[in-house]
């Protein structure tokens, strides 16, 4: 393998092992209870059926993830949410 082969298995390995090490450390962050009653915005609209994302203040860093809610209409981006829930992964979300 050339040297160009093994910088670029380098960045590749460095690349992964960060994402890794950020993923370990998710799901601390969703384990519920924390996160019920965190305030945030939406910053993917949500649809009336569908999935967004919404971005919130989690030990001082913002961090954003899909989110969910049980209104009749969608929730445009910019709306300030409440979470009250979570199920799956998926913040349920209402107006703050």
């Amino acid at each position: 393998m050339d040297v160009v082969g093994v910088v670029v298995v380098g960045l590749v390995s460095g690349v992964l092992l960060v994402a890794y090490l950020r993923a370990a450390r998710e799901p601390a962050l969703l384990e519920g209870e924390p996160l019920v009653g965190s305030v945030g915005t939406v910053t993917l609209s949500v649809p009336r059926d569908g999935v967004g994302t919404v971005a919130l203040l989690l030990g001082g860093r913002r961090v954003a993830r899909p989110c969910v809610h049980q209104l009749p209409t969608s929730l445009a981006a910019g709306t300030s949410v409440r979470v009250v829930d979570v199920r799956r992964g998926l913040l349920v979300v209402e107006r703050a």
